[in-house]
Formats: C-alpha cells, sequence, structure tokens
C-alpha cells in the first residue's frame, strides 16, 4: 500500500496532464443541447446536455470563435472541443473550438472515423517519427504563397537562422483541389535530395477550411514522406490528421519555423564560450612553457663562463697591482718569492679554465640544439600524421581511388546486410551520381 498522500491540487495537476496526452479528448466531437449560456468578461460559457448528463463548456475571450457566437438555451448543436479540467474547482470541461452545424456533422464523422483507422493501423505511433535536422540547409514549405503563414514562417526563419535556403511549393490549401496540391508539393520537394525536411500547412480558419489537411491521400503521402514532415495547421487549438501522422506537430506556422531552426544569436553565443576556452587553454600552455624558459634561462645564468672570466679577470689585476709594488718595493729580495707566485700563477693559469668552461658551453649549446631540433621535427611528424590522416578521410581523394558511396533514401549504405533484391541505390561518383537496383545479395565474408 503507498503511504504516501498526495495534495488536492498535486492530483489535479495529475489528472489535467492524463487528459493533455489523450490524442482522443484533445480534438472530439460532441452534440447535445444547450443550457445556461452566458458571457463573462468576454468569455463564454454554458453546459451541453443530453437525457442522462451534462458537461459544463468554456470559450476564452482571445478565442476567434468568442467573438461571433450566439447560442440561445435549448439550441441542439454539435461541437469540437477539448476535454480540460479547471484544477481550482476539481471539474473537467470542453474547451469549444468550433460550434457546427448540424447539416455538416458528416464531414466530422468521417473525421472521426478516419482517425480511428489511422490509429489502429499505427501511423499515429512515436516509432515512427523522425527527427528533425537541428542544423538545416535547406527547409521546404508547402503552403499558400499568399496566405499569413508563408510570412510568418520566412520572417521567423530569415531572423533565428539566415543562413538557411527557403524552398516555398505554392499550393492550395483549401477547398476540394487542396489536397492534391499539397500532395504535388510534397512530391517536388521529395525529389531533391538536397531538402532537409518538408514544412506543411497554413494558417487558422473553420475546420471545414481546414478539412482538407483530413484528406486520405495526403495523410499516406506525408506518413510515407521520404523527408521528415512537420505539420503546422491552424492555431494551437486546432488539431488535423496531417499533425498526428507527420514527424512533428506546430501548433502554429510560426511554431514551425521556431522548431525547425536553431537561434543563430545563440549559436553564436556558445561558439564565443568555447572559444574563450581554446584560448584560456593556449594562455595557460605558453604561460607554463614560458615558465620553462625562464628555467632554463636561469640555468645558462648560473652557468654562464663570462662571469666567471670576468671575476677572474678582476683577481688577475689585483694579483698584478700586489706583485707590481712588492717588485718595486723590494724586487731583489722577492725574487724567490716572485718566482713562486709565478709558478703559483701558471698552475691556476685562467685560460686552461676557460677552455674547459667553454667547452662545458659549446655542450650544453649543443645539447639545448638537439632538444630544440628534436621538439621542432616531433611537431613536425605529428603535423604530417595529421595531415595523412586527414587526406585519408578525404572524400573526394577516396572516390578519385575508384571508391563511390552509395545511399538508399538518404541513408549510406554500409554493409550488404542493409541491401535487400529490388531496392534502389543512388551512387556519389567524383563526377555525378547514377542509379542502380540490386539483382542479388552476398553476404558472405
Amino acid at each position: 500500500m503507498n503511504s504516501k498522500a498526495f495534495s488536492v491540487s498535486e492530483i489535479s495537476k495529475y489528472i489535467s496532464t492524463l487528459l493533455k496526452r489523450d490524442p482522443m479528448l484533445i480534438n472530439v466531437f460532441v452534440e447535445g443541447e444547450v443550457s445556461n449560456f452566458k458571457k463573462s468578461s468576454g468569455n463564454i460559457y454554458f453546459s451541453l446536455k443530453d437525457e442522462d448528463a451534462s458537461i459544463k463548456c468554456i470559450i476564452f475571450r482571445n478565442m476567434e470563435i468568442s467573438k461571433t457566437l450566439q447560442l440561445s438555451d435549448g439550441d441542439k448543436i454539435s461541437l469540437r472541443a477539448s476535454v480540460i479540467t479547471y484544477e481550482k474547482g476539481g471539474y473537467y470541461q470542453l474547451l469549444v473550438k468550433e460550434v457546427i452545424n448540424t447539416g455538416i456533422g458528416d464531414i466530422y464523422r468521417q473525421y472521426e472515423l478516419l482517425k480511428e483507422k489511422f490509429k489502429e493501423l499505427g501511423y499515429f505511433d512515436e516509432k515512427h517519427k523522425r527527427p528533425i535536422p537541428k542544423m538545416p540547409n535547406n527547409i521546404g514549405v508547402v503552403t499558400s504563397p499568399n496566405g499569413a503563414a508563408i510570412r510568418d514562417i520566412i520572417t521567423t526563419i530569415k531572423r533565428r537562422f539566415p543562413i538557411a535556403n527557403i524552398y516555398v511549393y505554392p499550393a492550395i490549401v483549401q477547398g476540394q483541389n487542396a489536397p492534391q496540391s499539397l500532395i504535388n508539393g510534397i512530391e517536388v520537394l521529395n525529389s531533391h535530395d538536397f531538402i532537409d525536411f518538408i514544412v506543411v500547412g497554413r494558417g487558422g480558419g473553420s475546420f471545414e477550411d481546414l478539412n482538407c489537411f483530413n484528406d486520405e491521400e495526403l495523410l499516406l503521402k506525408i506518413f510515407n514522406s521520404k523527408k521528415p514532415i512537420i505539420s503546422a495547421v491552424g492555431h494551437e487549438v486546432d488539431n488535423m490528421l496531417s499533425d498526428f501522422v507527420s514527424d512533428l506537430r506546430a501548433p502554429t506556422p510560426t511554431a514551425a519555423a521556431e522548431l525547425c531552426t536553431p537561434n543563430l544569436i545563440d549559436l553564436k553565443e556558445d561558439l564565443n564560450k568555447k572559444i574563450d576556452l581554446i584560448e584560456k587553454a593556449y594562455s595557460n600552455y605558453f604561460f607554463e612553457e614560458r615558465k620553462k624558459l625562464d628555467y632554463y634561462l636561469n640555468i645558462l645564468k648560473i652557468y654562464n663562463p663570462l662571469d666567471k672570466i670576468s671575476k677572474l679577470k678582476e683577481e688577475n689585476d689585483k694579483l698584478k697591482i700586489r706583485i707590481d709594488r712588492q717588485a718595486k718595493l723590494n724586487i731583489l729580495s722577492r725574487r724567490d718569492a716572485l718566482d713562486k707566485l709565478n709558478i703559483s700563477l701558471v698552475k691556476h693559469n685562467p685560460i686552461d679554465k676557460i677552455k674547459i668552461l667553454k667547452d662545458e658551453v659549446d655542450n650544453i649549446k649543443k645539447i639545448i640544439n638537439i632538444k630544440a631540433f628534436s621538439k621542432l621535427d616531433q611537431e613536425r611528424l605529428k603535423l604530417k600524421t595529421l595531415e595523412s590522416r586527414i587526406e585519408c578521410h578525404n572524400d573526394s581523394r577516396i572516390k578519385k581511388l575508384g571508391y563511390i558511396r552509395a545511399t538508399s533514401e538518404g541513408v549510406y549504405i554500409k554493409s550488404a546486410k542493409d541491401l535487400e533484391i529490388g531496392k534502389i541505390l543512388k551512387l556519389h561518383f567524383e563526377d555525378g551520381t547514377a542509379t542502380a537496383e540490386i539483382r542479388s545479395v552476398d553476404n558472405g565474408k
């Protein structure tokens, strides 16, 4: 038994989350009789009832339908809504998206039947959703060339990620000819390998206006598209079947442009941070190397023979002065002492020491030169190794040697196990591409 006690607000939030995740309850059709209809502060409140039950309904003042809707108690209506909760009151209600006249109820029944059919076939399953490239180069858009949707998409993409190219297929997005026009747009953009993904959609409207995005052939075309597809139809409260079969659903065309592109300003900030880290790393490296050089310079100063020569010269000059003075005072009496001093001077001749120290200095210089050139050779060898490795992975060089790259539906073929009889491959040569069909597969090693 679970001993944890939940607060009322926690339970209410949990129930609200469950309702929002239920695909059926976010876009449901309900029929009934209107009662207790009223407007307050721009919001519309009423109940929808039948013989056995009643449910509260709400339309917020910022929704387009709230400006024109007029109902009376006793009216029999059909409406499209989402089931939501009012957490503070602890009850559920219908957020009404559209009130439907009885004469067009067949459209919504067809919507529900087709929705249930595709759901049972697994077309809505998450496992079929493909990721949208995070750094697109070329974005395909299928929508009306004259609507606000295309302006919002282009403006948002150019603001966030101006280096991306936008390819627009001008499609009909409303009426009987709209589904085939949208299908044609998807087929055209799918035929271009350079397109990264496709955005399909339009701006807001009534359910009838948006109903072309519930066409069965269009839904199959979206599901089987070679390129990932983002569905961006209407406003946030609208949920067409294209939203469920696409790889990503955007609540609005503007949101689609934001979801499919990174913010270039954020990328620049991230790049600048990385550059700062690199600069600090190099600064620390040079600082440590400078400390090493200072250390070696101090060593050279300690063993510098010039200092010793200078000291010995000073001592020699002093010694000569003393000898001259002594010689002048008593050159004859101190001849023997002078001879002894001369003998001592010969033994301590600085020239021999200078030669020895000079040889030591030369040896130190040689060692330094050897180490320096050895270090340079090592760095040159590393550089050549890196150049060789880069050259080995150069795609153009590999293709010049006769190798090719094979792709199927934009995916590189890395193993014979990925091939099937009859599969169509695209072969990428250095000077062009070719198409081949697999006749046989040998999986032997």
